[in-house]
């Protein structure tokens, strides 16, 4: 786990990256390009990153699931392909509600199992806000982890991967790929849902960005890593009032008699919200970023120094 400053203007500044062109700069401009960040003069925001999970300090990872090793480096594994699974990884403590933004990275590979009508593969993954606890999961299948009885107070994104006729949408464009919004353990969501192609199990990277303004939660979705201008889905909730005033952040995956490896590869949320949204840890800005804040650093040190000179 790392943190990470959000500044408005030049995105997402990983500790443990921007510390070799730190070193670069001048004693003073670093002080004071530290100063700044840390005491607000810059306008930073304070997010937890996971850039992949060999180390997972702080999250709590319950039945099915687990940390693997792929193409991808360390991942979390929510589910494998086997059939009837659920898993599920909460953060340890609670985190703030009321606004909150967060990002992360997803790859479901090797589909199989029985089809739906329409393509083998399931059943996808949610991210889940939940005050059960930690170490929670809910029903397999068409559940995701996420469904049943065991997170009565919560709301949860889910990203599903197969048709089922008595909770899932007919979709306009024929396919079963959707993202909707379900709360209190029902993933009856047809009424929000949102369809998406290409399928979310066809192996290629796809990113989820999840903001929360206090009003409307909006979900953009990109196979691209390029974050949309416009939500893929917008949904009017007062999460406070639903769930309360914290809850524990993750994820929740599940397989029934078809399957997937479903897996998260990284992750960074903010426990308040974040106008324009945050990065996930793998599109930290180029160099040419750094650049720019250690000149503005520069630029801050020699100010505070003339002005000391001249008063």
């Amino acid at each position: 786990m790392q943190f990470q400053l959000q500044c408005p203007a030049l995105g997402v500044l990983s500790s443990d990256k921007m510390a070799p062109q730190v070193k670069a700069v001048a004693k003073g401009a670093r002080a004071a390009l530290l100063a700044a960040l840390l005491t607000g003069g810059a306008s930073a925001q304070t997010i937890v990153s996971f850039d992949g999970f060999a180390s997972h300090t702080g999250l709590t990872i319950n039945s099915s699931a687990g940390v693997t090793t792929t193409t991808d480096g360390s991942v979390l594994r929510l589910v494998s392909t086997n059939t009837d699974l659920a898993g599920s990884v909460f953060t340890n403590s609670l985190v703030n509600v009321s606004g909150f933004s967060t990002a992360f990275d997803f790859r479901l590979t090797s589909p199989g199992g029985i089809s739906d009508g329409l393509e083998t593969g399931a059943d996808g993954l949610t991210f889940a806000l939940q005050t059960a606890g930690a170490n929670k999961v809910g029903l397999y299948g068409e559940n995701l982890g996420y469904g049943g009885t065991t997170f009565g107070h919560s709301i949860a994104v889910e990203f599903d991967t197969y048709y089922n006729s008595g909770d899932d949408p007919t979709l306009p464009n024929g396919g079963s790929n959707h993202v909707a919004v379900d709360l209190n353990g029902s993933v009856s969501s047809a009424s929000n849902a949102v369809g998406i192609t290409p399928r979310f199990d066809n192996g290629s990277l796809w990113t989820a960005w999840v903001d929360y303004n206090g009003t409307v939660l909006e979900v953009r979705l990109s196979d691209t890593g390029v974050r949309p201008t416009n939500p893929t889905l917008s949904y009017t909730v007062d999460i406070p009032s639903t769930i309360g005033a914290s809850a524990y952040f993750g994820f929740t995956g599940g397989t029934g008699s078809a399957y997937s490896n479903e897996d998260v590869i990284d992750w960074a949320y903010s426990n308040t919200f974040v106008s324009g949204g945050i990065n996930t840890p793998l599109s930290i800005p180029e160099p040419a970023a750094y650049q720019l804040i250690l000149a503005g650093a520069a630029l801050l040190w020699l100010r505070r120094r003339q002005f000391r000179l001249t008063h």
